[in-house]
């Protein structure tokens, strides 16, 4: 068995011959074999000084599979999500959200730990990402302080604090419209959804009567956003604007709001108008 560990991991991972790097990948194929004393003797062997290895309690196969370029470490709880964008220089990044609190960006190419995003109060259970007119934007949701923040994932900047939600938030969704303006929803415990103008901060139109446990998705159609809200009542309302200013859902029978039909605040009583393409109720 042991020789078949190490012909695993020698046989695929790149840095194969350097015995400081080899170790590290002979511990997890020896963890993942089910032979925790093996692991342990791997991960303590000391070479050229290095300190011993935490010993692995378990791992998956394939662990030194050529594909794998890097193993991202610095958490120091789950990681909850984790979204990836290129920017207009054609680099890669990749955001990863914690229950430790923090987002990291990364450049997922060489492995490199950008930035550590830490503004929020509690657990970043959503992560999302969006191209704005200035560039990159990466979005970032906390279930427990109920805020969301818009952040420069290049220079690490914090660009705006978004509040509205009640309850926590449970899902995260980014698309531009077609004029540019990045936009966001957030879908949340207070059975709302919340449309957000990413560039400014504005919370644009809250979509209300959402069943529990709300998620979201947004993206646009011939230029036109159209967000879909999901529940626990087994259906998906499709929403969508009839102008930038106005959003409004169809019908839906087994939720009707007061007025016969879903709505959605906005800053003037005619955001409550019907959109001209009529939105539906998906079973």
């Amino acid at each position: 068995m042991s020789a078949h560990i190490y012909r695993t991991t020698t046989t695929h991972h790149p840095d194969r011959y350097q015995p400081q790097v080899r170790r590290s990948p002979l511990a997890l194929d020896a963890a993942s074999w089910r032979h925790p004393h093996l692991a342990s003797t791997l991960a303590s062997i000391g070479v050229d000084g290095a300190s011993s290895l935490p010993v692995p309690p378990w791992a998956t196969r394939h662990t030194a599979h050529s594909a794998r370029l890097h193993t991202l470490t610095g958490h120091g709880e789950w990681i909850l999500a984790v979204k990836t964008a290129t920017g207009e220089d054609g680099v890669p990044l990749a955001v990863t959200a914690s229950y430790d609190r923090t987002a990291r960006v990364w450049n997922p190419v060489t492995g490199e730990l950008l930035h550590t995003l830490d503004s929020h109060n509690g657990p970043i259970t959503a992560v999302a990402t969006t191209i704005a007119r200035d560039g990159l934007l990466a979005v970032t949701a906390s279930s427990s302080d109920r805020t969301v923040i818009v952040w420069n994932p290049v220079s690490g900047e914090r660009l705006h604090t978004l509040t509205g939600h009640t309850r926590e938030i449970k899902a995260i969704a980014t698309t531009v419209s077609s004029d540019g303006t990045p936009l966001a929803v957030t879908a949340a415990n207070d059975r709302t959804a919340i449309v957000w103008n990413l560039e400014t901060g504005r919370q644009l139109h809250t979509l209300t009567d959402l069943p529990g446990r709300a998620l979201a998705a947004i993206t646009t159609e011939d230029g036109v956003p159209l967000a879909v809200t999901t529940g626990k009542d087994n259906t998906a309302d499709l929403w969508t604007s009839a102008t930038d200013a106005h959003w409004a859902a169809a019908t839906c029978p087994s939720r009707q709001a007061p007025s016969g039909r879903r709505t959605a605040d906005s800053l003037s009583d005619t955001a409550r108008r019907p959109p001209t393409s009529p939105s539906h109720d998906i079973r």
